[in-house]
């Protein structure tokens, strides 16, 4: 885990210590020992607090109560016979009685490990491959275990809530749509100074798309699904539906290498097209009406200015890739955004989206609604010449300049067998894109299916995502006829029973929720939204301090390994670390205390700098890691027993 603070407790002194970016450590304890004392208790506890650059990023918080508490991971460790202490920490969960955790169930330290990974993983995107100053409020507090189904960023306090329903290690909305893209959030508010203009102006609502009066809220939007995809070809995450990367895979929303435009799905997706347009400009596959890749520097330099919304940022990349006007104009054509100027009837049709004022999901005279120029369906607009580029607009909003699940878009399922599904999109004409899968969860009995774009002719299949139960009946449904059944949108679109049946074999991967909360598919929150809650920053040991004694250096070294990463350090640096640590206790006799600071520097400059592999929350990634898992393992129990044995 990178950056992880440490904390070492030995007779009654306390060390602090910091991983590096890959995960290993040292830390110099300088305590006095007898001869006498072979076998030392040592108090160790992992941090989820997050340090660089003398900068405290962001911590991790749990909620206790009504308190929220500051994430400690705790292991007894054992200095025997003045040696050298190595420890490997696997933060998956596992029990033990010499561990404890700051939740009361270590299982919960699987969970909370991702979402401390996933979280560094986005500052480190952010201040190395952006160089974007994200400095503001420090540290952002990562707030989890509410159960007001609040997964948002909140800019006054500087915090990301993560709900126990969507905190799982297990939770298909993880990276992209939880740490990624509230971080992202972050990253934005920080650059800008606050959000968009045009997301402030009256009549906007968070995630309404094609509704609201400008693009502004949209662009917010899908900027941070953008920034997710992104950092995931940055880290390699996956949708793990075959434990290969995908990186157009956005959560379980699908690829946004789909042209979305701005009134698909009666509007609500306008948010995917944006992202789906920047991730076009970025990606270097150039399917339908996308003939540009750019590089994250041109991008970024557009972004990272504060502008109305999305139409001036169409005009800043204009302006900014003059050689370029024309493929970029193409590709806003692509993905809908230019101003239909056909009439519409002036009639609500079933396609057109509306403010449901009432909540009851159908259109009632008076509620506004958006009017299009097409007679039968969205698939009828089209560019034509004259209509002004980058403005998604329609006739009677000529002035408009503008992830959320769309409403009732669930599959009822029958089955309670299998806790998630692979959903697989085969494109029925040449020129639409590769076909795709991924995965998405089962929650409480429903399954999400996303909708592609109206033009779009694609089929979509669900089956169990599974080895150990395989479907006598899979589910079918053209695009075309999921769109119809959301026209007039229900609790769900149809209903299905997969008769699943048990194969006999063995091999699917635990589904692990946080807090025994099953997730469920409630709105997230509005970006945004300030929400006041108790916090407690006193860490796992307070009563200790900083040693001034430099008697005996000992050194523990180690790897920290979260979000499925297991570190392995380098042999030959190790060794070349403990002769410096020896040459400094030898040292110390001749020269005193600096000598010791400085084989302390000069031993943590051969520290283990990486590993082999960074096994991924994958199946391949996790066959992979078995066997250093393994021995790394029986390094620890065979010490452990020497251990038991001395005693």
């Amino acid at each position: 885990m990178l950056y992880v603070e440490l904390q070492a407790k030995v007779k009654g002194e306390t060390f602090i210590g910091r991983t590096d970016e890959h995960g290993d450590f040292q830390m110099p304890l300088s305590i006095e020992l007898d001869e006498k004392e072979t076998d030392v208790k040592m108090d160790f506890w992992v941090i989820f607090s997050y340090e660089r650059d003398d900068k405290n990023y962001f911590k991790v918080y749990d909620l206790a109560g009504s308190n929220y508490k500051g994430v400690w991971y705790y292991q007894e460790l054992a200095i025997i016979n003045h040696e050298n202490v190595e420890v490997h920490v696997r933060l998956d969960g596992s029990p033990g009685r010499d561990r404890e955790s700051s939740t009361g169930n270590l299982a919960d330290m699987k969970s909370l490990g991702v979402i401390y990974a996933h979280t560094a993983e986005a500052v480190d995107f952010c201040i190395i491959d952006l160089g974007a100053n994200i400095s503001y409020k420090l540290p952002v507090e990562v707030l989890v275990g509410n159960n007001n189904d609040d997964t948002l960023y909140s800019p006054g306090s500087s915090r990301i809530l993560i709900s126990s329903n969507d905190a799982g290690y297990s939770n298909s909305n993880r990276p992209k749509n939880r740490e990624y893209h509230e971080f992202a959030h972050h990253l934005m508010y920080a650059t800008y100074g606050g959000w968009t203009p045009g997301s402030n102006v009256a009549g906007t609502a968070n995630h309404d798309g094609f509704l609201n009066p400008n693009t502004g809220d949209s662009y917010e939007e899908g900027f941070a699904e953008f920034m997710a995809l992104v950092m995931s070809d940055k880290w390699g995450d996956s949708n793990p539906s075959d434990g290969q990367t995908k990186s157009d895979i956005y959560a379980s929303f699908g690829s946004l290498e789909n042209n979305y435009r701005p009134w698909d799905s009666r509007g609500y997706l306008e948010e995917f097209a944006v992202a789906s347009l920047l991730w076009d400009m970025y990606d270097s596959n150039n399917d339908n009406g996308d003939s540009i890749t750019m590089s994250l520097d041109n991008i970024w330099s557009v972004l990272k200015v504060q502008r109305n919304d999305f139409y001036d940022y169409y005009v800043a990349f204009k302006e900014a890739n003059p050689s370029k006007a024309d493929e970029i104009d193409k590709l806003f054509i692509a993905h809908g955004f230019f101003i239909d100027t056909t009439e519409g009837n002036g009639l609500r049709d079933h396609f057109e989206g509306f403010r449901d004022a009432n909540n009851n999901r159908r259109y009632d005279a008076g509620e506004f609604f958006f009017d299009l120029g097409c007679l039968n369906s969205t698939s009828e607009i089209e560019y034509k010449k004259g209509m002004v580029v980058g403005k998604a607009a329609n006739y009677d909003r000529m002035n408009r300049s503008s992830a959320v699940r769309v409403d009732g878009a669930y599959l009822k399922v029958r089955d309670e067998e299998v806790n998630q599904y692979l959903v697989k999109v085969h494109y029925l004409e040449l020129g639409y894109g590769n076909d795709y899968e991924y995965v998405v969860d089962l929650r409480d009995g429903l399954l999400y299916v996303q909708p592609l774009p109206s033009d779009v002719p694609a089929q979509i299949t669900i089956e169990p995502y599974s080895v150990e139960y395989t479907a006598e009946e899979t589910y079918t449904i053209s695009n075309q006829e999921l769109i119809s059944k959301l026209e007039e949108p229900d609790e769900y679109f149809d209903e299905h029973k997969f008769s699943l049946e048990n194969t006999g074999a063995t091999g699917d991967m635990e589904y692990v929720i946080y807090k025994d909360t099953e997730p469920t598919y409630a709105y997230e929150g509005d970006l945004g939204t300030e929400i006041d809650v108790k916090i407690s920053d006193e860490g796992p040991d307070d009563d200790g301090g900083l040693s001034l004694f430099w008697l005996l250096p000992v050194i523990i070294i180690g790897a920290v390994a979260g979000a499925g990463v297991l570190l392995l350090k380098k042999a030959g640096n190790r060794e070349k670390a403990q002769e410096l640590i020896k040459k400094g206790s030898h040292e110390f006799s001749e020269k005193g205390v600096p000598a010791i600071k400085e084989a302390g520097r000069k031993a943590a400059e051969y520290t283990a700098k990486g590993a082999e592999f960074a096994a991924h929350q994958t199946k391949k990634g996790y066959e992979k890691a078995k066997p250093h898992m393994k021995k790394a393992q029986e390094g620890i129990t065979k010490k452990i027993d020497e251990s038991k044995e001395k005693k």
